[in-house]
């Protein structure tokens, strides 16, 4: 007697946590081109006015970190595991530079804190932990070295609330992050649904599979004995 085939759908489905993280680096890959594009405007800007400054060497890590970020999106068969790391590290770099270079007066707090909310929804709780724990780390010392006298700022940066450059290119900031966070979570949210749907089926259809299983080695069972009390009553 033949077997029952299974059907083709579990022969073909992915494995649930290959189908995760595919829908996972849809998701890094989406926050990324976000930050690409919001992200021109607000390194255009930063670079113009810290070469204006007489700060050029700002400027070019302004233009390091966003062609770390054209490089990692243009290389599509990265590793969803090198993406996500790739982003968290741009994220916190940028942040400590913001820090050390104008405290909290900067948006360097708010870079950390993109870091923790980037790896909270790219990694593992373990590895989320560690991003946090070092964020944390990062500003305690920061924290350390301003209070200390070991860094300091200058007081004009210290008052820039009545520069409308500064307020442009804190709002351009603050779209990106934004945007990063709106796409993130509208894209997240559904996938991962469309995971957990798929899932729940692939479980119930693999239930459905092992009854079917079960049901014919019965049979087989059945069958044997039967045969085998008629191969018992003829030889008596």
């Amino acid at each position: 007697m033949n077997e029952p085939t299974p059907s083709p759908d579990v022969l073909t489905l992915p494995d649930a946590a290959s189908e995760l993280q595919s829908r996972q680096l849809g998701v890094v890959r989406a926050v990324l081109w976000t930050a690409l594009v919001f992200g021109l405007p607000v390194v255009t800007s930063a670079s113009i006015r810290s070469i204006a400054s007489g700060e050029p060497q700002k400027a070019v890590f302004y233009v390091a970190m966003f062609t770390a970020l054209v490089l990692i999106l243009a290389w599509r068969r990265a590793p969803y595991s090198l993406q996500g790391f790739t982003s968290i590290a741009i994220a916190y770099v940028v942040s400590v530079h913001e820090l050390a270079d104008e405290g909290l007066s900067g948006v360097g707090l708010v870079f950390l804190l993109m870091t923790v909310g980037m790896a909270t929804l790219f990694l593992t709780r373990r590895a989320a932990g560690m991003v946090f724990v070092t964020s944390t780390g990062t500003l305690a010392v920061m924290g350390w070295l301003f209070s200390t006298g070991r860094i300091t700022v200058p007081v004009e940066r210290l008052t820039t609330s009545i520069r409308a450059g500064e307020w442009m290119n804190a709002g351009l900031v603050f779209v990106m992050l934004a945007g990063m966070l709106f796409v993130s979570q509208s894209y997240l949210i559904p996938t991962l649904t469309a995971a957990l749907d798929k899932t729940r089926r692939i479980a119930a259809r693999l239930q459905e599979v092992v009854r079917e299983r079960e049901d014919l080695v019965s049979l087989q069972q059945a069958v044997f004995e039967a045969t085998a009390d008629g191969i018992l009553a003829v030889d008596n």
